[in-house]
């Protein structure tokens, strides 16, 4: 297996085919929202290829020598088979000399149950076992409560890993749609 960067066909078809049901509607963003940033160099999609397809995927806000990894998901049915950790390995290596790598996960203390809690603790788990760290970073974006993970080359700061979350959603959001839907958990 190997990481790909994607063309623009591919990923109008890994958006079109897969992110409208790995992702609920209300983390999806528009696919020009995606298409634009990475027309500008401040995006990057990578899709994990098998030697026939991809079977998973990972889109990336770069901002200098960082990145927020947006979107990753692997292909339902290869779930659970630790490809998904194969492949993240794969991402952190083609991003080896990045300074820092943070993504969001849910916040598993603000589920409404515990079949939803169960999944967050879940995905934490998989994070920090794959070398991401919690940075005590809480944010809400798009009303939904975020813990912010991080791993590369430097440790920043609670209040650097804020501003950095801030940066990445001011590069590919409108001004009032970030003012609106992107904020410090308190």
């Amino acid at each position: 297996m190997n990481l790909i960067k994607l063309d623009i066909e591919q990923i109008k078809k890994v958006y079109d085919e897969r992110m409208v049901y790995d992702f609920p509607p209300d983390e999806l963003r528009p696919l020009v929202r995606i298409i634009v940033p990475l027309q500008q160099g401040q995006y990057e999609c990578l899709g994990l290829n098998d030697g026939e397809r991809i079977i998973g995927y990972a889109f990336l806000v770069q901002k200098n020598n960082d990145y927020l990894l947006d979107y990753f998901a692997i292909y339902p049915e290869y779930r659970n088979k630790g490809i998904g950790g194969e492949m993240l390995h794969l991402v952190k290596e083609y991003l080896g000399c990045a300074d820092n790598i943070i993504l969001e996960v849910e916040d598993p203390d603000a589920s409404m149950n515990d079949e939803d809690k169960t999944v967050c603790q879940r995905r934490l788990s998989f994070y920090i076992r794959n070398g991401f760290y919690n940075t005590g970073v809480k944010m809400l974006c798009f009303g939904v409560p975020y813990l912010i993970l991080s791993c590369g080359n430097q440790r920043k700061q609670t209040e650097e890993i804020e501003e950095l979350y801030f940066s990445f959603y001011r590069t590919v959001l409108p001004k009032k749609m970030f003012e609106k839907n992107i904020q410090k958990c308190d």
